[in-house]
């Protein structure tokens, strides 16, 4: 989907949460928000029922220990579990879903809604699930 989608979605989700209140989007700034997110309203997602999911189609391909050809990715930085995706949660955010370019994964993939709750996932739910 493109991102004039996701910002409408994400405007609308700022009206909900804030009570019609204009605040910026992350991703107009193409940068992580102080604001608080709408965890009040957002779906309740954890690794068990999205974010493992995820990663195995999104970002394993490069970022598991075990894969023969990471294509650049760093060493060290592997999402082969839930712990390895919280240590490095702010970058999976700016790279994933704050960034202009959608730099990761550099091949394309995720859709809006998959962002979305990639996001709302590493925002709302208690750290370690």
């Amino acid at each position: 989907m493109l991102k004039f989608e996701r910002l409408v979605f994400l405007g609308f989700l700022g009206l909900v949460a804030c009570g019609g209140a204009e605040e910026k989007s992350p991703v107009d700034s193409g940068q992580p928000s102080s604001l608080s997110p709408p965890c009040d309203v957002a779906a309740r997602v954890n690794y068990t029922n999205f974010g493992q999911g995820f990663l195995i189609e999104n970002c394993q391909g490069c970022h598991a220990s075990s894969t023969a050809n990471r294509y650049g990715a760093p060493e060290g930085v592997s999402f082969d579990d839930v712990d390895q995706v919280w240590q490095h949660a702010d970058r999976i955010l700016e790279r994933s879903v704050y960034s202009e370019s959608n730099m990761m994964p550099p091949a394309g993939g995720p859709d809006v809604d998959a962002l979305t709750r990639l996001e709302w996932w590493l925002l709302c739910a208690e750290e370690g699930t």
